[in-house]
């Protein structure tokens, strides 16, 4: 478990390939954990205010699931900090599909 070569790595910043699109310098080129915090503050709102928005958030994050799973084998490393972000996005993915099957079933 190396959550530091993770960090050091390319993927680490800009999800490994916004510097090509943006450039170096672009305000935009953070540390992916940033985006990450955006993305769980979005689908917790989306999860109030808007459900919709949130199941497709949560399919978003099953996304950055499958992407940064590939970075890791990439590496070749694990970084546990990641895998708990997984293991949160598919409980989000589930609770968000299974809570919209379940009202749709008690207002029938």
């Amino acid at each position: 478990m190396s959550c530091s070569s993770i960090l050091k790595s390319k993927w680490a910043r800009g999800f490994g390939f916004l510097e090509q699109i943006l450039g170096e310098d672009s305000d935009l080129i953070q540390p992916n954990y940033h985006y990450g915090m955006i993305h769980y503050a979005l689908s917790g709102l989306f999860g109030i205010f808007w459900p919709k928005m949130a199941r497709i958030c949560s399919l978003g994050g099953i996304g950055a699931l499958l992407f940064f799973s590939y970075a890791m084998y990439d590496i070749g490393a694990l970084c546990i900090a990641c895998m708990i972000g997984h293991i949160v996005n598919i409980l989000l993915f589930y609770i968000d599909f299974t809570q919209s099957k379940s009202k749709k079933i008690k207002s029938e």
